[in-house]
C-alpha cells in the first residue's frame, strides 16, 4: 500500500483479522504490514488483546443455576419474615417493658428527692372562680 496514513491502516486490522476484508484491501494491508514495522506491532497486540478477550469470554449458566438463586433468595426471605414476625415484637415488647421500668425508677427517685427538700407551694389558679364564665361572655359587648 502506497500510503502512509497508519490510522487508516489501524482501523481496518480488525476486519482484517475477522476475514471480513475484500481481497484487494486485504492484499494491501498484507503489502503494508510486510514493511512496516509500527503497524506489524499494532496488529499482535490487537491479536493478543482479542486472544485474550475470547479466554475469559463468559460461560453460559448452567440449567440448575437461577433455580440455585431463586431457593437461596427465598430461604434469605423466610429468616427476615422469623424476624419480623418473631423477633421483632418480642424485642419491642421488652424495650416497652424497660421502658416502663426506667419511668417507675425516675417518679419514685423523684418523690424521694421531693420529700427530702423543702416542697414549693403550688398556689392554684383560681382567678375564674370570682366571675363564672358565662357572665364575662354576657358582659362583653
Amino acid at each position: 500500500m502506497k500510503t502512509t496514513n497508519h490510522n487508516q491502516i489501524h482501523k481496518k486490522l480488525i476486519f482484517y483479522l475477522e476475514g471480513q476484508l475484500a481481497e484487494l484491501e486485504r492484499q494491501q494491508i498484507e503489502e503494508h504490514l510486510s514493511g512496516c514495522g509500527r503497524c506489524a506491532a499494532y496488529l499482535n497486540e490487537l491479536k493478543s488483546t482479542l486472544l485474550l478477550l475470547d479466554e475469559n469470554k463468559m460461560n453460559e449458566p448452567g440449567p440448575y443455576f437461577y433455580a440455585g438463586v431463586k431457593n437461596r433468595i427465598q430461604a434469605r426471605r423466610l429468616k427476615t419474615a422469623i424476624f419480623r414476625r418473631v423477633l421483632q415484637p418480642a424485642l419491642l415488647v421488652l424495650l416497652l417493658a424497660m421502658g416502663v421500668r426506667f419511668g417507675v425508677w425516675v417518679g419514685n427517685h423523684t418523690r424521694i428527692d421531693l420529700q427530702s427538700s423543702e416542697q414549693a407551694v403550688l398556689v392554684p389558679f383560681d382567678d375564674l372562680a370570682e366571675e363564672p364564665i358565662e357572665e364575662f361572655l354576657l358582659n362583653l359587648k
